[in-house]
């Protein structure tokens, strides 16, 4: 195939051709066309292995296409690195932020490119620079503070900052939200806003269908690998999207069973923790999926630490078959029946380092071992029965876990505890960061425990996946229960209403 003439400079700031990449075993992209506006926001929206990560590896020359072309200012760009990427000017911050902590801002701002002056560092100059790209973010920091006194949120700015001092024609965010709370975020928007306003393009690759439709033009979606379509956000619905990522419908995204309710298989009777929980009282039935839906610092975390014997209540009484119950420790509790999917999952619910069978039987290792043994058979048997139930997808059950992708990990938490066959699962956020096909497993893995007799506390910041998949849903603010509702009877504006209640 020839290679194409350059193209005529127009609208189009970045044009990506044909664009194939292959891996052994897999074709990860398939000739997909992506066409991006000058000034726009543009987002990458998939599932996990859409093929989105690959797709922006090699528009910054970390991957080299095998087949297809890329245009950048209607110019054929050859991006054989990363180097050759950041001169044609595309500029990208991970989601992992690289910078050194001990560090202030304008040491971070300029690492690696540091300005000299006589053969010494030019601080000054620096200093100088850094001041004019904070104040064009209208960050709240100044040049010299160190990188550990800033919040995650500042952090962020500080890789933006950075990237803007590289002058970058197109900039690449991927995942900026991800360690963010809702006030930083908003102040990340706010600084998008701007910069698309002087001129900056910008490529936003995220998992949040409310971030995407609040700073994005356009949404570009990618599925198998393939473009599924690109679309205009003021002309299309979340459930057009959903419908064109995962090819079904949204009212298919909420597997919700009706089930028969059974006895009350946990109450809490006016539960206190210091000042972050006060006096919360309710019951979970068996077969029941109870959402707590609450905002940062409602106290929801809190109380689910109180639940799984981590933080110990300081009042109040929790009762398991209605038999008073003293949880002191999350081993009390485990042995009571009780799991927890934890909120943060890399740090608090997976062992990365360990492999899928390690990680799906390392909650309940004695039940698999004889004489202190694990017997390795009966691991991987059990093991690759929860990775089947599950649809755990890896290349097998020695792969490391930190290998998986966000809501394969999820899946391995969460299956690490049906060995044990708890009948109380508590579910911190068990969907944030994950994409939409993985998050629909995670909700049928609910339906399923739940018909099984199981009873499940979700608690989350979604509140639409509260009002999908929720028998009851109870709010909380301050640490204290402002309302309760019944299937069918909350919105997401009444439920932010009492989850924003000022006491």
């Amino acid at each position: 195939m020839a290679e194409p003439k350059n193209l005529e400079k127009g609208d189009l700031i970045l044009r990506c051709a044909g664009i194939v990449k292959r891996f052994p075993g897999s074709l990860a992209l398939d000739h997909v066309d992506l066409e991006i506006r000058r000034g726009e926001v543009h987002a990458l929206f998939g599932q996990n292995g859409a093929g989105k990560s690959t797709l922006v590896k090699v528009i910054t020359g970390v991957y080299a296409c095998d087949e297809g072309y890329i245009y950048i200012d209607g110019g054929l760009a050859k991006l054989a690195n990363p180097r050759d990427a950041e001169q044609a000017g595309l500029s990208i911050i991970h989601q992992d932020q690289q910078l050194v902590p001990q560090f202030d801002v304008k040491r971070n701002v300029f690492l690696g490119r540091e300005l000299t002056k006589g053969g010494f560092l030019d601080f000054r100059a620096m200093q100088a620079q850094t001041d004019a790209v904070l104040k064009r973010i209208d960050a709240d920091f100044s040049s010299h503070d160190l990188i550990c006194n800033l919040s995650v949120g500042q952090r962020e700015q500080v890789a933006i900052a950075a990237a803007l001092l590289k002058q970058p024609k197109i900039l690449i965010l991927d995942e900026p939200t991800a360690s963010l709370s809702r006030k930083e975020a908003d102040k990340l928007f706010e600084i998008i806003r701007s910069l698309r306003e002087q001129g900056v393009t910008i490529i936003y690759i995220s998992h949040h269908f409310d971030e995407i439709f609040e700073v994005s033009d356009r949404i570009t979606v990618l599925r198998d690998g393939k473009k599924a379509a690109t679309l205009d956000v003021d002309a299309c619905s979340k459930s057009e999207v959903i419908r064109v990522m995962i090819g079904r419908e949204v009212s298919q995204l909420y597997p919700k069973k009706e089930l028969e309710k059974g006895g009350v298989i946990l109450r809490a009777e006016n539960l206190c923790f210091e000042d972050r929980v006060n006096g919360v009282s309710f019951e979970l039935h068996r077969g029941e999926i109870l959402g707590i839906a609450g905002i940062l610092g409602s106290g929801a975390n809190e109380l689910a630490m109180n639940l799984f014997g981590v933080n110990k209540i300081t009042g109040g009484q929790i009762f398991l078959d209605n038999q008073a119950v003293q949880i002191r420790s999350p081993q009390m509790a485990k042995k009571m029946g009780i799991a927890l999917i934890p909120e943060d999952r890399r740090n608090e619910g997976a062992a990365g380092t360990m492999s899928v069978k390690e990680n799906l039987s390392l909650a309940f290792a004695k039940l698999l071992s004889v004489k202190g043994w694990i017997k390795k058979t009966r691991e991987r048997q059990v093991s690759a029965g929860i990775t089947e139930r599950l649809r755990i997808k890896c290349a097998g059950m020695d792969q490391f876990v930190n290998t998986l992708s966000g809501g394969n990990q999820q899946k391995a938490v969460i299956g690490k505890w049906l060995v044990g066959k708890q009948n109380v699962f508590i579910m911190n956020q068990p969907t944030t960061g994950v994409d939409v096909s993985s998050k629909i497993e995670i909700y049928k893995s609910m339906t399923d425990l739940a018909a099984e007799g199981a009873g499940i506390i979700m608690i989350s910041q979604d509140f639409e996946e509260l009002l999908g998949m929720c028998d009851r849903i109870l709010v909380i603010a301050n640490g204290r229960i402002t309302k309760t509702f019944n299937y069918g009877e909350a919105t997401e504006h009444t439920l932010l209403a009492y989850a924003t209640v000022i006491s």
